[in-house]
């Protein structure tokens, strides 16, 4: 039987795609009609960094939605830069900053974003700008 291919979203090229839809209703379909076994690849490494970051328990109803409003930012949201903070970043118009990490209050601080904070240090810590 010859493999599926589709146009993947996440990589920009034609690649075998998955072999069934990975997860239930609409986004499960568009997932599979869009995304490559590679892409797919990448998302289960990313997921894993999730879970492990947000101490998720996946069973539970409030892990999977968040698992699939990030699974649905991941394929086919707005991309998003990943910066880890030496200094005050840059202050350009229509950018969100999105800290991730067991201690944001401490991202904010080290980054100079938040003056007033009684935390630990952030080593470590990552920030996501959102380029508008």
């Amino acid at each position: 039987m010859a493999q599926r291919m589709v146009k993947c979203v996440k990589l920009q090229k034609e690649l075998p795609g998955l072999d069934e839809p990975p997860w239930i209703g609409e986004l499960g379909q568009r997932i599979y009609d869009h995304v490559s076994q590679d892409a797919w690849k990448l998302w289960l490494d990313h997921l894993r960094m999730l879970i492990n970051e947000y101490r998720l328990v996946p069973s539970t109803k409030e892990a999977q939605d968040f698992i699939a409003q990030q699974m649905e930012q991941f394929f086919f949201g707005k991309a998003l830069s990943i910066r880890r903070i030496t200094s005050r970043p840059s202050e350009s118009p229509g950018s969100r900053w999105l800290c991730v990490g067991p201690n944001p209050r401490a991202v904010l601080r080290q980054a100079n974003l938040l003056s007033t904070a009684q935390d630990g240090g952030a080593q470590g810590a990552l920030a996501l700008c959102v380029d508008s």
